[in-house]
């Protein structure tokens, strides 16, 4: 990159990617995409006060004020750089915890839950901003995501905890290499983006990617519950803590691990959690055998980042679900609405399904849309999803998508009634035939309708359309 002297004297503000965004002083980075390109908008940032261009296209100084301009090769890699540069300069000043954090499922759940932990232990400092703990908003997870996520880290923040997600191979490496993680978790390996990793081993290499890229002084957090990521840690000489939620990973002796599993009401549950020696009963306010383990993944995180038990039990116990990630709203007729839209692939299919399967009382509704990016496995990906749906207990399985089809001849195979399958063209239709199911007396009152799907497929607009208004 360009040095700019000028720019020190600009008094310049925070790096921005969005040109509706920026504000006087700003840095606007002007990305390149398929579809877009942040060059287009440069008079409409100098207008906004920006106090500095990046950019990798040469710019007409005519059209533009006196703008301080860095000319980069590629202004993704210089994001990229800007972000690594502002880490490394802060592991000089104030030495801030990085938490690095991938998985084919659930990493958003961990990153909020670890972040929930580190939020008890650095509370936010009444009247003194920033927060101390800064994680990743939204789905800021990927090559533009994550430096934007980063780049606000200084002084004031004790950890930043940072979420991880790809679908080709080579990203997480990248991720990795801006983050210089100080504790890398991989949650889980499980098919997801196989139309750019074509395999479940192309998977694990992609995710592995992050324990590659991690310093020698990096302790790496290893789910022991995952035959595959157990295999990975074993390549790697840095410290370890493991962790274990099930029988398969109790067998390798986990550091941290959760016993006496137990549900308090249809969306709460409990257990207790063993960790350096010591235990302590811990109560989730999240339905779903599987954020058990989530939560062990984030209790190993807090463990290797020096936080004690009794912290680590509160913390979790103040986790609410993030948004659209199995979270709970009230539908019309009193329906229990289980928003999980956030994205889908089978294992999340599967977690999904079983939660639904295990409410006690009352009927259980899926509602379902398709799971993206499986490549060649897609259709037999889908009908498993239907054969496991009929062998939860769902009572009415709506689907919408192109595979639609095979979701529900996975379903008729496995024995459920093709009178309570629903096939749609439109989403604004399932809302309808739900509302009629009420009407007609044969849903009711504190029934489960589960509503999941990738991302692409916008399910969360069902959940809209059928919520108390």
């Amino acid at each position: 990159m360009l040095t700019c002297d000028s720019c020190e004297a600009a008094g310049l503000g925070a790096v921005v990617t969005d040109s509706r965004k920026v504000v006087m002083g700003d840095i606007f980075v002007a990305l390149v995409g398929e579809r877009f390109d942040a060059h287009d908008f440069l008079e409409q940032v100098a207008a906004a006060g920006a106090g500095c261009l990046v950019v990798c296209k040469e710019t007409p100084q005519e059209t533009l004020p006196a703008i301080p301009c860095l000319l980069v090769d590629d202004t993704l890699q210089a994001l990229g750089d800007l972000a690594a540069y502002r880490r490394q300069v802060m592991k000089t000043v104030s030495r801030p915890l990085v938490v690095g954090i991938t998985g084919s499922c659930g990493k958003t759940t961990v990153k909020e839950m670890t972040a929930a932990i580190f939020e008890q232990h650095w509370p936010s400092l009444q009247d003194v901003p920033p927060d101390q703990v800064l994680k990743t908003q939204g789905n800021f997870n990927n090559l533009i995501g994550l430096p934007l996520s980063l780049l606000p880290i200084g002084p004031g923040q004790k950890a930043a905890i940072l979420e991880m997600g790809m679908n080709r191979p080579g990203e997480i490496a990248r991720l990795a290499q801006i983050a210089d993680p100080d504790i890398a978790c991989i949650v889980n390996v499980h098919a997801a983006h196989l139309e750019g990793l074509h395999s479940l081993e192309g998977v694990a290499r992609a995710k592995e990617e992050l324990f590659v890229g991690s310093g020698a002084a990096t302790t790496l957090v290893v789910n022991l519950d995952d035959p595959l990521v157990r295999a990975c840690a074993e390549r790697y000489p840095q410290k370890k803590i493991s962790y274990a939620a099930e029988e398969a990973g109790m067998r390798y002796a986990p550091q941290v691990f959760a016993s006496d599993v137990q549900k308090t009401g249809n969306f709460a549950q409990s257990f207790v959690l063993h960790a350096a020696g010591e235990t302590i009963p811990v109560t989730l306010q999240v339905p779903g055998i599987h954020n058990i383990s989530n939560a062990v993944a984030a209790a190993a995180i807090a463990c290797a980042a020096g936080i004690g038990i009794s912290e680590i039990a509160v913390g979790l116990g103040t986790f609410q679900p993030a948004d659209k990630r199995m979270q709970l709203v009230s539908g019309k007729g009193g329906l229990h609405i289980l928003n999980d839209t956030y994205n889908a692939n089978p294992a999340s299919m599967r977690a999904g399904l079983a939660t639904l399967g295990r409410q006690d009382g009352g009927r259980r509704v899926a509602i379902l849309g398709d799971m993206l990016e499986l490549g060649p496995t897609s259709a037999g990906a889908h009908r498993e999803v239907g054969r496991y749906a009929a062998g939860q207990g769902v009572d009415y399985l709506a689907i919408v998508g192109d595979f639609a089809d095979e979701t529900a001849t996975g379903a008729r195979m496995a024995g459920m009634d093709n009178q309570r399958i629903r096939i749609f063209q439109e989403k604004k239709d399932m809302a309808a035939w739900i509302e009629g199911l009420l009407a007609a007396g044969q849903l009711q009152a504190g029934d489960c309708l589960l509503v999941k799907g990738s991302r692409g497929m916008r399910l969360e607009v069902v959940v809209e359309q059928l919520m108390v208004p």
